[in-house]
C-alpha cells in the first residue's frame, strides 16, 4: 500500500508523513500492506526490526499496537500503549485506545449469593469505568484538532459499542452516531451498530434522539457565549461545552436552554446524577407535558444508575408426604402439567424433577377459549417437584422476583397444599436492575387451545402486564409504594405521571397511548390528549408525542418527514398512526408507497400474526403498483419460519411462488437460500437437511419441530432441461446452474 506523503503521520503526531517519518516510507508501506493482508505476525516482526534501528518512533509504536491488538496479544498491546503514553502523553491515539481498554476492563461477574450492597458496588464501579472511558476519549478528540487519525475513529466506534453494553446510552448514542457521520455509508459494522442502538427495546425514545444544541435566541445577553459553547458541543467537545454553559448559569441564572444543555452534556459525559437533577430543575420552568417528559428522562437515568434494584428469590419446601403432595398438585385446577425434558436437566448436571407444573394466576380453562384468548390463564412461575433421594427428602422448588408475583405464588401454593404446606426456605439468588416495566406472565399452550388463539393471548401479554399487574406492583422509584397507592397521594401524582410517560416511551415494548390513557383513568390521574395538533417543524416534536399527533393537516412533505423520523427511531405507535394517514392519501412523489408503508408496519410490530398480515398487504400493493413483491414474500417466509414452522402449506406456497416467478430477480435466490439455511432446512451447499414440519438427524435450537410430513419442494427444472438424477441430494433452484 503506497502512503501519501502529505497524509497525517500514522503515529498520531500533528505532522505530515513527509515531515515526520518520511525516512521510513518504504518500511511503513510494507507494514501497512501486511496489516491490510492480516499478516499480523509478519507485521510485528517487521516493526520490531525497524524499532531496533529507530527506537520509540510514534508511527512504529502505533502500528505495533494495532498489530498486537489484531493478533489478540492484549498484554503486549497494553505494554506498547503504556510506552507510547510515557513518550507521547498528548497523543490522541494513546488517549483513544486507553478509553477503549478502560471500557473493556474485566469486572467481577455477579454470582449466586451476592447481596444487594455487592451488586450496587459492582454497578457503581461500572459507571465509574464508563465515565473514565468517556473522559479519555474527550482528551483524544480535543488533541485531534482538525484531523482525525483512523485509529481514533476505530476507537470511537469500539467505545460506542462498549458503552451500549454498559447501559451508558447517551454516550453510546453520541459516539456511535459521531462515527457514523465520519464514515458515511462505508462501514457496515457501524451501520449495524446504529440500527442495533435504535432497535434496542430497553432504550426509551427519550434517549434515542440526538439534541443538536440549537443557537441561542437573539434577545438573551449570553447569546454569543452560548453559541460558542454549542459549537464545541456539536464538535463533540462536550466537557468544554458543559463547563462554559455552567459558567453562564452562574452568571445569568437558570434558563430552559441553558439547563437543557447542561442536562444533555452531563448525560453524555456519564454524570447522570447531575443530569437527572438538572432535568428536574428544568421541569419547573416548562409546561406540564414537557415537564413530565423531563422527569421521565430523569427517572430513566435513576434506573440506569441502579437506584432501584429488584431481588430474585428461590424457594424450596420440604415435603413430608410425597405421595399426598403429588396428588394434591396433580388434581389442582391452579396448576398445569409440564412435559419434563430430562436431557435439559442432565445437560446442566442436575437431576430431573419427578413432575413440573405451571402455577396459574386463575383456574384452568374448562369451557371454550375466547376467540382472542382473553380468558386463558397465565403462568406466574414454574414449580418443580422432586421425589425423595438418598440424601434428600422430597421437595418443591420455584423461583420468582420479590414483588406481587411472589406474594401471589406463595398464597396459591399454600392454598393448593393445605395441611401439607410448610414454610419454605427462601434464598436470594441474585439481583437485577429494576425497571418500571412489569414482568409479563406467559400463556401456557393448552392442548384444547388452537395455535392461533394462543398466539393472540400471548401477544396481549404486555398489555395485560401494564393494565392488570403494574398498578399493584410496588415501585422503588415511587418510594416502595404501588402506583395505585401513589395515585392517592397528591404529592406523588407528578412522579406517577412521569412513570407512565416513561412506560409509553419504550417503543415496541412500551405502552400504547390509548392504553396509557386507560391506565391514567384507572388510577384517577389527569388525562393526556390523544389528538395533539400537528406542529409546523417536524424536528421540534418530542418523539414521545409523535404517536399522539393528528397528522390529517400535515402536508405530504411534512408527513414524509414525520415518517422518516418515526422509522429511524423505531417508534412503533407513531409509525402506525403516520402509516395509517399515508395509506389514506393518494400516491405522491414524496410519500412512501403503499407497499413500503405496509412493509415497515410489518417490521415494527412484535405480533407475528399482524406482521404476516401487513406483509401480505405489502405484496398486494406491490402487485397493484406493477412492482415485484419478492422482497415481501421473503420477509413473510422468514417470519413464518420463525413463528409458525409447523404450518407447512403457506411455507410451500411462498417458496413455490418465489422459485417459479421471481427467482431470476437480483438477490432473490440468494435471499431464499440464506433463509432456508438459517432455518436449518438446507445446508449452505444447498443439500437438503430436513423437511418442513419434519426432521432428519438430531434437533438443534434453530431447527424446526416435528410436525407435518410433507417434503419441501423448492422449484423444479424446466421442461427443456434434463431432470436431475434421483440420487443427487443437492437442492435445485432455478438459476443455480
Amino acid at each position: 500500500m503506497k502512503l501519501d506523503v502529505y497524509s497525517p503521520c500514522p503515529g498520531g503526531l500533528d505532522k505530515k508523513v513527509k515531515f515526520c517519518c518520511g525516512d521510513m516510507l518504504t518500511q511503513l508501506e510494507m507494514v501497512q500492506g501486511q496489516l491490510d493482508g492480516e499478516q499480523f505476525q509478519n507485521a510485528l516482526q517487521s516493526l520490531d526490526q525497524q524499532l531496533a534501528k529507530t527506537p520509540d518512533r510514534a508511527c512504529l509504536l502505533a502500528l505495533k499496537y494495532e498489530a498486537q491488538h489484531a493478533a489478540g496479544n492484549r498484554e503486549g498491546a497494553t505494554e506498547t500503549l503504556q510506552r507510547m503514553r510515557e513518550l507521547y502523553p498528548d497523543n490522541p491515539i494513546v488517549a483513544a485506545h486507553r478509553a477503549v481498554e478502560r471500557s473493556l476492563a474485566t469486572m467481577p461477574q455477579s454470582e449466586e449469593g451476592d447481596n444487594e450492597a455487592t451488586l450496587h458496588q459492582r454497578l457503581q464501579d461500572e459507571i465509574l469505568r464508563g465515565r473514565e472511558s468517556i473522559a479519555l476519549m474527550q482528551d483524544a478528540l480535543a488533541a485531534s484538532r482538525d484531523t482525525m487519525h483512523y485509529q481514533v475513529y476505530d476507537a470511537i466506534r469500539a467505545l460506542g459499542i462498549s458503552l451500549l453494553s454498559m447501559r451508558r446510552n447517551a454516550a453510546a448514542r453520541e459516539f456511535i452516531f459521531l462515527a457514523a457521520r465520519l464514515a458515511g455509508d462505508t462501514d457496515q459494522e457501524l451501520t449495524t451498530a446504529v440500527s442495533a442502538f435504535l432497535a434496542e427495546p430497553t432504550i426509551s425514545l427519550l434517549q434515542r434522539v440526538e439534541w443538536l444544541m440549537p443557537e441561542a435566541p437573539p434577545d438573551v445577553p449570553w447569546q454569543a457565549e452560548y453559541n460558542a459553547a454549542a459549537r464545541l458541543g456539536r464538535r463533540a467537545q462536550w466537557r468544554s461545552a458543559l463547563d462554559q454553559i455552567e459558567t453562564l448559569v452562574r452568571q445569568h441564572g437558570e434558563h430552559p436552554l441553558l439547563l437543557r444543555g447542561i442536562a444533555f452534556l452531563a448525560e453524555i459525559l456519564g454524570e447522570t446524577e447531575k443530569a437527572a437533577a438538572t432535568l428536574r430543575s428544568l421541569a419547573r420552568l416548562l409546561d406540564p407535558m414537557s415537564a413530565c417528559e423531563c422527569q421521565a428522562l430523569a427517572m430513566e437515568l435513576d434506573l440506569l444508575d441502579g437506584r432501584a434494584v429488584q431481588t430474585m428469590v428461590s424457594f424450596e419446601m420440604e415435603v413430608s408426604d410425597a405421595t399426598a403432595a403429588l396428588e394434591q398438585l396433580q388434581s389442582s385446577t391452579r396448576l398445569a402439567m409440564i412435559n419434563v425434558q430430562a436431557q435439559y436437566f442432565q445437560s446442566r448436571n442436575q437431576p430431573p424433577p419427578r413432575a413440573a407444573f405451571h402455577l396459574l394466576d386463575r383456574d384452568r380453562l374448562t369451557g371454550a377459549p375466547a376467540a382472542d384468548g382473553s380468558n386463558l390463564p397465565r403462568a406466574m412461575t414454574s414449580v418443580l417437584f422432586y421425589g425423595k433421594e438418598t440424601d434428600r427428602p422430597a421437595r418443591l422448588r420455584w423461583q420468582t422476583s420479590d414483588d406481587l408475583t411472589m406474594e401471589q405464588s406463595l398464597s396459591a401454593l399454600k392454598g393448593i397444599l393445605g395441611d401439607l404446606w410448610q414454610e419454605p426456605r427462601r434464598t436470594t439468588i441474585g439481583f437485577r436492575l429494576s425497571s418500571l416495566q412489569p414482568v409479563g406472565r406467559y400463556v401456557p399452550h393448552f392442548p384444547q387451545v388452537s395455535t392461533s388463539v394462543w398466539r393472540q393471548a400471548e401477544a396481549a401479554t404486555p398489555r395485560h402486564a401494564f393494565l392488570e399487574l403494574w398498578p399493584d406492583c410496588p415501585q422503588p422509584l415511587l418510594g416502595g409504594r404501588t402506583p395505585r397507592q401513589a395515585a392517592a397521594d397528591p404529592a406523588m401524582q407528578d412522579t406517577l405521571q412521569a412513570a407512565i410517560c416513561l412506560l409509553e416511551s419504550y417503543g415496541s415494548m412500551g405502552l400504547a397511548p390509548a392504553d396509557a390513557e386507560s391506565l391514567r383513568s384507572a388510577l384517577g390521574l389527569e388525562p393526556w390528549p390523544l389528538d395533539l395538533p400537528c406542529p409546523e417543524d417536524v424536528y421540534e416534536t418530542p418523539p414521545i408525542r409523535l404517536a399522539r399527533k393528528n397528522f390529517q393537516s400535515a402536508s405530504d412533505i411534512d408527513l414524509a418527514g414525520f415518517y422518516v423520523l418515526a422509522a429511524r427511531l423505531r417508534a412503533r405507535f407513531a409509525l402506525e398512526r403516520i402509516g395509517s394517514e399515508i395509506l389514506k392519501r393518494p400516491p405522491s412523489d414524496v410519500l412512501p408507497t403503499a407497499d413500503a408503508t405496509y412493509a415497515m408496519l410489518g417490521m415494527i410490530t412484535p405480533d407475528a400474526e399482524e406482521a404476516v398480515s401487513y406483509l401480505e398487504k405489502a405484496q398486494q400493493a406491490a402487485t397493484k403498483l406493477g412492482t415485484s413483491p419478492a422482497e415481501y414474500l421473503l420477509r413473510e417466509l422468514r417470519v413464518r419460519l420463525q413463528t409458525r414452522p409447523e404450518d407447512a402449506e403457506p411455507l410451500q406456497r411462498i417458496i413455490s411462488t418465489l422459485t417459479t416467478r421471481y427467482v431470476s430477480e437480483p438477490g432473490v435466490r440468494e435471499g431464499l437460500v440464506a433463509i432456508l439455511v438459517e432455518a436449518g432446512i438446507i445446508q449452505p451447499d444447498g443439500r437438503p437437511r430436513r423437511t418442513i414440519g419434519g426432521m432428519e438427524g438430531a434437533a438443534t435450537p434453530s431447527e424446526l419441530p416435528v410436525g407435518a410430513t410433507s417434503n419441501i419442494v423448492v422449484g423444479s427444472p424446466s421442461a427443456a432441461e434434463p431432470a436431475k438424477e434421483p440420487a443427487a441430494s443437492k437442492l435445485w433452484l432455478p438459476g443455480q446452474d
